[in-house]
């Protein structure tokens, strides 16, 4: 396939995007710098690992020399966008559900000792039954292949940036993005990188008693939690008790 005859939809740090026949979509290397090329080929392994799963976006097929990967196109868009254009008509039931589908996601990766070191509303995509799946495992970790990346400020654990990811970490960006499905925002929004990092640092989080599941959110945040299925129980029994 010759991409400049599909359409282009997106440029990552590590790859290039099309739509083809307005049917799935193409990621490939921005260029063959060996982290672009080792990302797709993340891509790829953690795809297969996966598997089919309600949670997880869909991968139709893999270049043979691993050099690209077919997705199934969600029409709908990132739920950051999908909350951004529908603000004014989410209701606390569609919150509440893909909230626990966004922690459903981060479940199923860590039992396969995959660390999504990115988690972010952005990479949760919407399908056409307005469910959650997670996406874009590019700068991800797995047995064997360290990850490539690392969270954005509101969403980043602070740490040793030379240290390894973690599940720590990944259920600290959870926290954030808990706090996107809810507040329709990220975390001190409107604040420098510098900023955020200080505040975190600082243990001085964003309000979340106004919203629902907050303890949740603070739960991740305040590294509560020691695992992405103790995030759900909580979840869970905070859900029940409503």
């Amino acid at each position: 396939m010759q991409q400049s005859q599909h359409k282009l939809i997106s440029v990552g740090i590590f790859s290039k995007v099309y739509l083809v026949d307005n049917s799935f979509i193409r990621k490939v290397p921005k260029d063959n710098n060996r982290d672009n090329v080792q990302a797709i080929r993340n891509e790829a392994t953690i795809y297969g690992l996966l598997g089919n799963n309600a949670r997880i976006a869909n991968c139709l097929s893999a270049g043979q020399n691993v050099n690209y990967v077919d997705l199934e196109y969600y029409p709908r868009g990132d739920l950051k966008a999908y909350l951004e254009r529908n603000k004014g008509t989410i209701t606390s039931a569609f919150r509440m559900r893909v909230a626990r589908q966004v922690i459903e996601a981060v479940v199923e990766i860590h039992r396969k000792c995959i660390v999504h070191s990115d988690l972010a509303l952005r990479q949760f995509l919407l399908d056409t039954n307005d469910n959650a799946r997670l996406s874009d495992f590019a700068a991800s970790g797995y047995p064997g292949q360290c990850a490539l990346g690392m969270e954005c400020a509101s969403h980043y654990l602070p740490r040793d940036p030379d240290l390894p990811n973690t599940v720590e970490s990944d259920l600290f960006a959870l926290g954030s993005v808990l706090y996107e499905v809810m507040a329709g925002e990220t975390p001190y929004h409107g604040k420098s990188d510098k900023e955020i990092e200080t505040l975190y640092k600082e243990e001085n989080f964003p309000a979340v008693n106004e919203f629902l599941c907050g303890n949740v959110i603070m739960g991740c945040w305040k590294r509560e939690w020691r695992s992405a299925e103790e995030v759900l129980a909580r979840y869970d029994e905070y859900a029940y008790s409503m």
